[in-house]
């Protein structure tokens, strides 16, 4: 269940935009929800995390992607630059 005082969120960036089930909508897991959880089980890979302050704050679902994907952006940008 979801904690107010939760620090941080979990999510799979590839599960939240490629839905296997409908590739046009993006989803977020209950199974994220969990305090817990730290991996993907559809993925086999560590779940990725975003401040819960930024999902509580989230006006919608849609505000929310737009945070993740740019949060998503920085961190493939930081990959790239710490490679060279």
């Amino acid at each position: 269940s979801w904690r107010g005082d939760r620090i941080w969120a979990f999510y799979c960036a590839t599960c939240v935009f490629l839905n296997p089930a409908d590739v046009t909508a993006p989803r977020w897991k209950r199974a994220w929800l969990d305090p817990t959880a730290a991996w993907c089980d559809v993925h086999d890979m560590q779940l990725e995390t975003i401040p819960a302050s930024s999902v509580r704050s989230a006006r919608n679902f849609e505000h929310l992607l737009m945070m993740v994907s740019k949060l998503e952006q920085k961190r493939r940008q930081n990959l790239r630059i710490y490679r060279h």
